[in-house]
């Protein structure tokens, strides 16, 4: 009769995983933070982009719950930040049950943010010197590889300040760019102003912290345009008004010139004989009359 020798593996417990190594890994190689950066900095850009590597508020929460067990040496070379209280102990903090806060150290092990440290029965404790305060032992979960991402959020931070600022002057050229608008729609023919407030509503609406740069951006589009056709619309009126008063100055000098032409007279040489009166005309035909006489 044939036997087969069956191999029972154990079951149970935390799956490996190619991650799963990967984070064990990054806890093996841990050697400490880089110089003058604590454990606190990192706290300080998980809670500024942390959002920006998938982190919700409720995960921030926990990090920063777990964080905050942690201290400076923890943080050092040949020293490992585990946090071993225990998962109901959390869960109770968090007035949730204990799966939940599973899955949202699944999900920042996923991140990169932590891995665990597990004891042979999967609970969480762990000893401190009383002298030192350094870690003995410990099986929890482990932030170790929270230090491997300081790079990441640092650069996160740095981009998310640059952006920071081009949303700001964005949103102050909208500003200056809207009272431009305004000032130029009261220049306008009064049959025009209506229309052009009304499509200058439908682009001035509340700006909203929530907005993207890329949103902002398309709205300053908007309103340049605006702005340019409102400018072109008035210089087009204002080169129709110049060119209707020099016609109305032409007309109203070829008027003038010829209201002067009709009533001008030509001048001739005078010989004076139209300036003597009647009776100076008989006396001096007598006087000739008598000298012929004599």
């Amino acid at each position: 009769m044939h036997h087969e020798n069956l191999v029972h593996l154990p079951t149970g417990g935390r799956r490996s995983s190619p991650k799963f190594r990967e984070t064990l890994a990054l806890s093996d190689e841990f050697q400490g933070l880089p110089e003058n950066v604590t454990h606190f900095d990192i706290l300080k850009l998980v809670k500024r982009v942390g959002r920006e590597l998938g982190m919700t508020e409720r995960m921030i929460q926990l990090l920063e719950y777990y964080l905050l067990f942690t201290r400076d040496q923890d943080w050092s070379a040949n020293a490992r930040p585990i946090v071993y209280q225990s998962l109901y102990k959390t869960a109770r903090d968090f007035g949730v049950g204990e799966r939940q806060i599973q899955k949202l150290e699944q999900t920042l092990f996923e991140i990169g943010a932590l891995t665990w440290q597990d004891s042979g029965n999967h609970k969480r404790y762990g000893m401190r010197d009383e002298d030192s305060g350094d870690i003995l032992f410990a099986y929890g979960v482990d932030l170790s590889p929270l230090a491997s991402l300081y790079p990441l959020l640092l650069q996160k931070y740095e981009e998310k300040q640059i952006r920071d600022a081009a949303w700001m002057d964005t949103k102050r050229q909208i500003s200056g760019t809207r009272a431009r608008i305004r000032a130029l729609i009261t220049e306008l023919p009064a049959e025009e102003q209506e229309k052009a407030h009304t499509h200058y509503l439908t682009i001035a609406y509340s700006i909203r912290a929530h907005m993207s740069l890329e949103s902002l951006r398309e709205l300053l589009g908007k309103h340049m345009e605006m702005r340019e056709t409102l400018q072109q619309r008035l210089s087009e009126s204002a080169r129709a008004e110049d060119n209707h008063v020099q016609k109305t100055y032409i007309y109203t000098s070829k008027d003038a010139s010829l209201g002067a032409h009709k009533y001008s007279t030509k001048n001739t040489p005078s010989d004076k004989s139209d300036t003597c009166s009647h009776e100076d005309i008989s006396f001096q035909e007598s006087v000739a009359a008598g000298l012929e006489g004599k």
